[in-house]
C-alpha cells in the first residue's frame, strides 16, 4: 500500500530553462564540410556558410569543427578546383554518348542531301559530287558511292582520323531504302 504521492507545486515554481544540448546548425555545417571534403572541396564553401552561422549559437564544438574541416575544404576546392572543370569539361566534350548525338544529326543532313540530289538527278552522285554536297554540311563527313543504288556516308570517329576502326559508318541502299 505504499503508493507514490503526487505533490502539490507551489505556485510560485518558476520553470528552469535547461541550456541547448544541440546545435542544429553547427551539426548541418559539420555534416556539410565532411561531405565538402569528400567531394573535392565542391560542398565545402555550403559547410562553410553553415557553420560559421552555428558559430553564433552554443554549443559552438561542431558549428568550430565544421568550420575547421570547411576551411580546409575550400583550400582542396581552390588548389583542384580547375583540373576538375577542365577534367568536367573534356569528358563532357568527349562523352561517346554526347559525341554520337551529334554525329547522328551531322548524317542525318549529309544522307538529306544526298537523298534530295537523287531525287532531283534520278541518280545517286558520283564520289567527288557527293563529298563536295556533303562538305556543305560538315566537312568531317565523308561520301562514297558504293554501287548505283548504295552509298554511305562516313563520320571520322574520336580520334578525328578517318577510315579506321572508330568511324562511324552508314550504308543506305536507296532501292530498298534500307539503313545498315
Amino acid at each position: 500500500m505504499n503508493e507514490p504521492s503526487l505533490q502539490h507545486v507551489p505556485s510560485s515554481y518558476v520553470p528552469v530553462r535547461l541550456k541547448a544540448t544541440s546545435n542544429g546548425l553547427g551539426v548541418a555545417g559539420f555534416a556539410l564540410s565532411v561531405l565538402g571534403v569528400v567531394s573535392c572541396g565542391v560542398l565545402a564553401p555550403f559547410g562553410l556558410l553553415v557553420s560559421l552561422a552555428g558559430m553564433f549559437k552554443p554549443p559552438r564544438g561542431f558549428a568550430a569543427a565544421g568550420l575547421a574541416i570547411s576551411l580546409g575544404g575550400c583550400l582542396i576546392l581552390a588548389l583542384s578546383g580547375p583540373k576538375l572543370l577542365r577534367a568536367t569539361s573534356a569528358w563532357y566534350t568527349t562523352s561517346p554518348m554526347l559525341h554520337a548525338a551529334g554525329e547522328a544529326s551531322e548524317m542525318v543532313k549529309g544522307w538529306r542531301e544526298i537523298e534530295e540530289y537523287a531525287d532531283e538527278n534520278g541518280v545517286l552522285p558520283d564520289d567527288d559530287t557527293g563529298t563536295f554536297i556533303i562538305l556543305e554540311v560538315s566537312p568531317n563527313l565523308m561520301y562514297r558511292r558504293l554501287s548505283a543504288k548504295k552509298y554511305e556516308i562516313r563520320l571520322a570517329g574520336p580520334d578525328e582520323i578517318p577510315y579506321n576502326a572508330d568511324d562511324l559508318v552508314r550504308r543506305y541502299d536507296t532501292s530498298a531504302a534500307i539503313v545498315e
